[in-house]
């Protein structure tokens, strides 16, 4: 996989929390950005254009939402 080097300017905050995980896990800090990257923009592939929205939005919900959403749809 092709690496690119990039700088991004984040809240003294959100870098604190990265790098407590990254501590806890005992992993470079960046592979934890990456995964948060990661998570936080979804590959939505080809997707019907009426869905990509709603399904990216879902990245944001957490559990409990998740099921209440998968219950109030089946039949």
């Amino acid at each position: 996989m092709t690496v690119y080097p990039i700088t991004v300017n984040v809240p003294r905050a959100v870098y604190e929390q990265i790098k407590r995980a990254a501590q806890k896990r005992r992993r470079p800090i960046d592979e934890l950005f990456v995964e948060a990257i990661v998570a936080a923009a979804p590959f939505l592939g080809n997707v019907s254009p009426g869905i990509n929205v709603p399904l990216a939005q879902m990245t944001y919900l957490n559990d409990a939402a998740l099921w209440q959403a998968s219950r109030s749809t089946e039949a």
